[in-house]
């Protein structure tokens, strides 16, 4: 044997040695690391074990207790509801603060004009003492009794609601129930084309929730009568119920044609085309038709159903008593859609004793007699006697063939 091979083997055996001495010492360390493991868990037990069962019983009581008071705020008695703010809703001139759980909502009062709204809303302020609103911010009723056009600026009826409805008086409270609103929605217009007033149901509802707010302008000697005005929208979901007023529509179409000479009466630079041509009477009233009937005849053959325009050319004002018509179908249609509760109330019902009417209305409306409320006035307005037998029966069978059922079950009474 060689001394290489020697000196091989002898390396080989030192290196077996060494590594059986490693392993050795790695499972003494091994052993020794587990068991001063075990003994600190067992000494941090000691120690946490009892905190952590103060803890758990301090859990355990503070749930006992939560539900203890649980149980004792389900079964006490309900908070009494909250009472009427009346030093804040009822303040004459003031808005009124939206979002309260006892905030009044509105309810609309729907009317195609010249049919006594006027008189009715008046009606509603006497007998209970309380306002309306209205959608036409730049018109007020004054204390007197005589409605302001373009003199006040408008006060919205909800604080942070500035697009409407407005206060339509400055002097009287706000009710606490619901706040009747004027509108006139769209579909009205004197002197105009179809297309201006034959709107569809959605684009009816949208105009029934229009506003127009008033801005005045202050001279050296107080309001000129002249100021800004801005048109609104407001949500129609701040309604909650509808009246819907009704009046003979033969005396609608009259007082329509005598409003409408009033006005260009104000008009002075007007005077002398207008008056001499319509003067406010019979004659006036069946030329002023005739001049309607001729200056609209291209549009209404676009616009009409044929056999509607054929029988039109032979009835007086026709193009009124279509619009008069068509918005009392838009009105009914549109209450089904929006499935609004809503009460219809007659002019006419007003003549005389009206105090089953008034009762129904205001029991409606959820409003009560004033403590000071005067007993109303009622001066109705009556038949201008410009239409004779003829006539009626032709504006008699011109409204059969245009109205919907419902409004004809309306003002079927009249015809």
């Amino acid at each position: 044997m060689t001394a290489n091979t020697k000196t091989n083997e002898q390396v080989k055996t030192q290196r077996v040695q060494i590594t059986s001495m490693l392993f050795t010492l790695i499972t003494i360390g091994i052993i020794v690391f587990t068991t001063n493991s075990s003994q600190a868990q067992q000494q941090e037990e000691n120690i946490i074990g009892p905190l952590r069962n103060v803890q758990s019983v301090n859990n355990v009581n503070r749930q006992e207790q939560q539900l203890s008071s649980t149980a004792e705020e389900t079964t006490a008695s309900p908070p009494a509801p909250p009472q009427n703010n009346e030093f804040k809703k009822l303040t004459p001139g003031q808005s009124v603060d939206f979002g309260i759980i006892d905030t009044p909502k509105l309810s609309w009062i729907l009317s195609f004009p010249n049919s006594g709204e006027n008189d009715i809303i008046t009606f509603i302020h006497k007998s209970t003492g309380v306002t309306t609103a209205t959608n036409y911010g730049q018109n007020i009723l004054s204390e007197t009794g005589r409605v302001r056009f373009s003199m006040v600026d408008s006060i919205p009826v909800y604080i942070s609601r500035p697009r409407g409805p407005y206060l339509y008086t400055h002097h009287l409270p706000i009710p606490s129930t619901t706040i009747p609103t004027l509108t006139y929605c769209g579909g009205y217009c004197n002197d105009c084309y179809p297309g201006k007033y034959m709107l569809r149901r959605d684009d009816f509802i949208a105009s029934c929730a229009h506003s127009v707010s008033f801005d005045h302008f202050e001279g050296t000697h107080g309001p000129t009568g002249e100021g800004s005005y801005t048109h609104n929208k407001y949500d129609s979901k701040l309604v909650e119920r509808a009246v819907v007023i009704i009046r003979n529509p033969y005396h609608v179409l009259q007082d329509r044609f005598l409003q409408y000479s009033r006005a260009y009466e104000h008009l002075n630079h007007r005077d002398h085309e207008w008056l001499p041509k319509f003067v406010m009477n019979n004659e006036g009233f069946h030329h002023y038709c005739k001049i309607q009937a001729v200056k609209y005849a291209d549009e209404e053959s676009k616009w009409y159903e044929p056999s509607i325009f054929s029988s039109s050319l032979v009835v007086p004002c026709h193009g009124d008593m279509y619009r008069y018509i068509n918005w009392y179908n838009n009105v009914f249609e549109s209450l089904d859609f929006l499935d609004m509760p809503y009460m219809v109330i007659h002019y006419d019902d007003f003549d005389g004793d009206y105090t089953g009417v008034e009762s129904d209305m205001l029991n409606f409306l959820g409003l009560d007699h004033g403590e000071y409320s005067e007993p109303p006035a009622w001066y109705p307005q009556g038949d201008r006697e410009f239409l004779n037998d003829e006539d009626k029966l032709l504006l008699k069978n011109f409204i059969q063939s245009l109205a919907t059922p419902s409004t004809l079950k309306q003002i079927e009474r009249y015809l």
